[in-house]
């Protein structure tokens, strides 16, 4: 059970970083800094002026915090399909017996 949950949340942060990593692609919805554009969701996490020849600056405190929000979704949802396919198997084992 120790070595499930433990690959669980290995896998976890794994699919919180490329979710992380596919939002920002997207520009985040809310209007705020004007002459600014910031992609990430939930948090923002790479900004850019509107200026010819303007970098890209990534925010890593929120990329983190991203990847925390992202992976801690995701390690409910596969923990909870694990626990599930798993009662449901023993209790298919205990319906032959």
């Amino acid at each position: 059970m120790r070595n499930r949950i433990i690959l669980i949340l290995f896998i976890s942060i794994i699919e919180g970083l490329l979710i992380t990593y596919i939002t920002g692609f997207f520009i985040y919805p809310m209007n705020g800094l004007i002459g600014s554009e910031r992609w990430g969701f939930p948090f923002y996490w790479i900004t850019q002026a509107i200026v010819p020849g303007a970098e890209k600056v990534i925010n890593w405190t929120n990329f983190i915090i991203n990847t925390m929000f992202w992976g801690s979704i995701v390690f409910i949802v596969n923990y909870l399909i694990v626990y599930l396919l798993f009662k449901y198997k023993n209790r298919k084992d205990n319906k032959k017996s």
